[in-house]
């Protein structure tokens, strides 16, 4: 496609090879090459172009197959890629690597056989983070489609390395319009990290311009703002306990994504601290006016802090693996002093946690929490935390809990030790040897008790091995030399995790995840009685709750604690109309006739593959844009492309909606085709059930309301105007419990 010179695209000028690869999976060694794309670039001239398919064994998964357009027919009298290693390390000599995402390109090789060191390369989807940070998205796919770049064939290796190819040209010219002062840093900084962006910086030729460009200012964008209608009876709320001592409120709040922000304006000036803890900050924060945010305190949670003085250490390093090096340059071009302002990527995120972000005991911190007055806003979680260490609310300060439903999720949460492998990591470079000799010997012990489960619970003969032993000494002796406070934080919480005495009252457990990450874990068994203890019992709180009875919050509420309920008038704003399918209607018909923007809610991601596999070609040939939870990249990928089609469907499942931020009327139908029942192997709440006398009851059905709730609520916030909400689940017709679930959202969605 591009032989011979590709002016008017601007490259640096060393040779590089743009590749990538069609996959039979993700996992190099287990899956395997079904085709190769290069193209060799030296002085802005294409010299060689390659593509081959080749043979493997074993079959190519379906959902591979919607996702390449690879079928075993393509296969036929093709070679296996062993065949072309001598053309590939000719067309490789001498060059940089570049590709989108290439880390895994390259591990595909090298997990094939290719006898590759490592080579000098450069990620496109790293720079792309750098230098379009106002992007919702970093897929190739999406890049393409607001960048204006070339991406044909679809789906295949050659399509994908010219866009790659454009892609690099149009980072290349940002990089060059950037000051001369900041590109000089940019290359300083670079010249210490892996060899493809030490060449990259280095070829600028600081001929630039005289001003940061627009792009590199301020890069996250507000959402669209909307407001609800709350009634002048919120300002009679008091929490002023009659008794004088601490006392536990409750209300009810409409299905509206709009009730905090008038809530927030309703609220009667506080004569002392007021803390108001929501479930996620940063997305409540998008959904506030800049003039409401300024009249109250914000206090972001300790790991999205800069720790004052590690950006200095950290770009002080004698040398940068390739993560460090891209968030280093983000660190000079940003300025950040929170997380969100800076266009994080991937494995960039262990980095921060590792080397950067403050921690609880940090005295930033410790000077942020204690200068905080007024009505202060933070996460649950950190609210939490603060309790647990008695640095928060105090006796006489109100406690306002909003989203109460996710309460017993983000307690756990707060309660809980993490000791992330991958984070330690991270964290042990540059670091004494002895920190990775004990991570070693950690993944070791962590492999011959998990075993092959992904989830194993620990039981009290595990931690009493001589194995564990040599491992509980060998941490005491790494706790003594000089860590960041980032690892130190992690190592305190693995010696809690291999002390059997401080495990009593607690579930604990080791991990796999399906991206390969290990960590071990340990949450307590009653969180209703953590909550008495560190909140309840100290200050006046209240809970704003979905409707329903006292019943539906065991495990927030202990049974004897005695609950005032507050009431106050409220519009039921943008409620969506809600219908139940006819059982003939199933959702297969509903997909082959379907436009517009639609959200299903799927139970599994075994269901989501089928459907992705069974309708993906379908719905293209119709225009409509099949996105799939698992196979269309992460959420904000999704999210972006999802906005950007003219027609699409996302399936996903209940769980991973409730995060979703899309803005108003962005969505037309949402069909939800199962109740979301929480998963019966669940590790913590599995065992939590078990408590209960008649579990289903208590337990278990309580927490499918709660998530009801949600679910409609964070659709009436992006729904249009003729937007409705569609169950196909049957069970609401059939069975004695979908009597109590009708009625339950025919409360939440009618005046």
């Amino acid at each position: 496609m591009f032989r011979g010179s590709i002016s008017p695209m601007k490259f640096p000028p060393f040779p590089f090879i743009v590749l990538d690869t069609e996959t039979t999976g993700l996992f190099p060694r287990k899956d395997h090459i079904l085709e190769l794309a290069i193209v060799r670039v030296e002085a802005v001239e294409v010299v060689a172009e390659f593509d081959s398919l080749y043979s493997v064994e074993g079959d190519i998964p379906p959902h591979v197959q919607v996702l390449t357009r690879i079928r075993p027919g393509d296969l036929a009298g093709k070679q296996p890629i062993t065949f072309d290693f001598p053309k590939i390390q000719k067309l490789l000599d001498g060059a940089i690597i570049i590709g989108h995402n290439i880390g895994y390109d390259l591990s595909m090789l090298t997990g094939d056989g290719f006898p590759m060191e490592e080579p000098p390369w450069i990620d496109t989807a790293m720079l792309a983070s750098l230098l379009f940070p106002e992007l919702e998205s970093l897929s190739l796919g999406y890049l393409s489609t607001v960048l204006s770049l070339p991406h044909e064939p679809k789906h295949r290796a050659l399509g994908y390395v010219h866009a790659t190819l454009q892609l690099f040209s149009k980072e290349w010219e940002r990089l060059m319009s950037l000051p001369m002062d900041m590109q000089k840093k940019m290359q300083a900084l670079a010249e210490r990290g892996p060899g493809g962006y030490a060449a990259l910086f280095s070829a600028l030729d600081h001929s630039a311009g005289k001003t940061i460009p627009s792009w590199a200012v301020g890069h996250r964008k507000k959402r669209a703002l909307r407001s609800g209608t709350v009634q002048d009876a919120l300002t009679k709320i008091s929490l002023q306990s009659e008794s004088g001592e601490p006392e536990l409120f409750l209300t009810r709040v409409p299905a509206s994504p709009f009730f905090l922000p008038d809530l927030l304006r309703s609220l009667p000036k506080a004569s002392s601290r007021r803390w108001i803890a929501v479930k996620n900050l940063e997305a409540t924060l998008r959904t506030i006016s800049e003039e409401l945010q300024a009249e109250h305190t914000i206090l972001f949670p300790p790991g999205h802090l800069l720790e004052p003085g590690s950006r200095a250490t950290f770009l002080a390093q004698a040398a940068f693996t390739a993560p460090e090096v891209t968030l280093g340059l983000k660190l000079l071009l940003f300025a950040p002093n929170v997380l969100s302002d800076l266009p994080i990527h991937s494995e960039e995120y262990d980095v921060w946690k590792a080397k950067i972000a403050c921690t609880a005991l940090s005295p930033f911190y410790e000077e942020k929490r204690d200068a905080a007055k007024g009505t202060i806003l933070l996460d649950h979680q950190q609210l939490l935390e603060l309790l647990q260490e008695e640095k928060g609310p105090q006796s006489g300060e109100e406690v306002i809990i909003d989203d109460a439903s996710m309460l017993e999720d983000t307690a756990t949460k707060a309660a809980r030790w993490l000791v992330p492998l991958d984070v330690l990591r991270a964290g042990a470079e540059g670091a004494d040897p002895a920190l990775t000799r004990l991570l070693d010997l950690l993944e070791v012990w962590v492999g011959r008790v998990r075993g092959e489960l992904t989830i194993r619970y620990l039981v009290e003969a595990d931690l009493k091995t001589p194995e564990t032993r040599g491992l509980q000494e060998r941490l005491k002796e790494v706790l003594k030399l000089p860590l960041t406070e980032q690892v130190r934080t992690y190592l305190f919480d693995l010696q809690n995790f291999l002390t059997p005495e401080r495990l009593e009252g607690r579930l604990a457990w080791m991990e796999l995840f399906r991206d390969g990450t290990q960590v071990l874990q340990s949450v307590p068994e009653n969180v209703a009685s953590l909550l008495w203890e560190i909140l309840y019992d100290r200050c006046c709180t209240l809970l704003l709750l979905p409707p329903g009875g006292r019943t539906g919050f065991p495990a927030i509420v202990p049974r004897q604690i005695d609950v005032r309920e507050l009431s106050f008038d409220t519009k039921k704003d943008n409620q969506p109309p809600l219908a139940y399918a006819d059982p003939r209607l199933t959702l297969d018909r509903l997909l082959a006739h379907a436009e517009g923007k639609i959200i299903a809610l799927l139970p599994s991601k075994r269901v989501i593959e089928q459907l992705f596999i069974k309708y993906t070609e379908v719905l293209e040939e119709r225009g409509v844009t099949l996105i799939a939870q698992g196979f269309s990249g992460g959420q904000g990928r999704m999210q972006a492309e999802f906005l950007a089609a003219q027609n699409a469907i996302w399936l996903l499942t209940p769980w991973m909606y409730e995060g979703i931020e899309l803005p108003p009327e962005s969505v037309d139908h949402l069909w939800i085709t199962a109740l979301p029942f929480d998963h019966p192997s669940h590790a913590v709440l599995s065992r939590r059930a078990e408590r209960y006398e008649k579990p289903f009851e208590e337990y278990l059905l309580p927490r499918l309301f709660h998530r009801l709730f949600r679910i409609l609520r964070t659709y009436t916030g992006h729904r249009t105007e003729d937007g409705g909400v569609l169950i196909l689940d049957d069970r609401v017709r059939i069975k004695d419990y979908g009597v109590r679930v009708r009625q339950y959202l025919k409360d939440l969605t009618s005046e």
